[in-house]
């Protein structure tokens, strides 16, 4: 897998839940959060989502690729699907992006992991034409080594 990890955070529910009940700054609550990669989180509609995933052992793959345009195409298909973008930082080894649903979908990880997987299908095929072997083996070995695999 090309891209590995997510947090989900419903920002309209984030309030409370740092070690410092007391914060008056929503930030702070999201510094000391810990969000498990596969799990179900509350979906709750007309709500913001802070999303953020990163790359494979934290290697510079759009940057390396050039990929930053598939960020904005998934943006663009979510803008089809109702789902808004009102926020985003496209980093050299990592997303965050902070997404608002009026209607909350049947999955909120079926999008973020279909938003993933073409991202990643992408970055390999730049990968693969620009003649990237050693980064694709790594790649590959990731993918075939079921010890490395949670």
């Amino acid at each position: 897998m090309l891209i590995v990890q997510n947090i989900y955070l419903p920002l309209t529910s984030a309030r409370g839940l740092a070690s410092d009940p007391g914060s008056q700054n929503p930030a702070d609550d999201l510094v000391h959060l810990s969000m498990p990669v596969r799990s179900q989180h509350e979906q709750e509609s007309n709500s913001i989502y802070f999303i953020t995933f990163t790359c494979y052992h934290w290697l510079p793959l759009f940057q390396l690729t050039n990929a930053y345009d598939t960020g904005y195409k998934w943006f663009d298909y979510l803008y089809t699907q109702n789902i808004r973008t009102t926020g985003y930082v496209i980093m050299p080894n990592h997303v965050h992006v902070l997404l608002y649903f009026s209607q909350m979908p049947t999955s909120l990880n079926t999008i973020i992991g279909n938003g993933k997987r073409f991202m990643a299908y992408e970055i390999i095929k730049r990968l693969t034409s620009a003649n990237e072997e050693t980064i694709l083996a790594g790649l590959k070995r990731k993918g075939t080594d079921k010890r490395t695999i949670a």
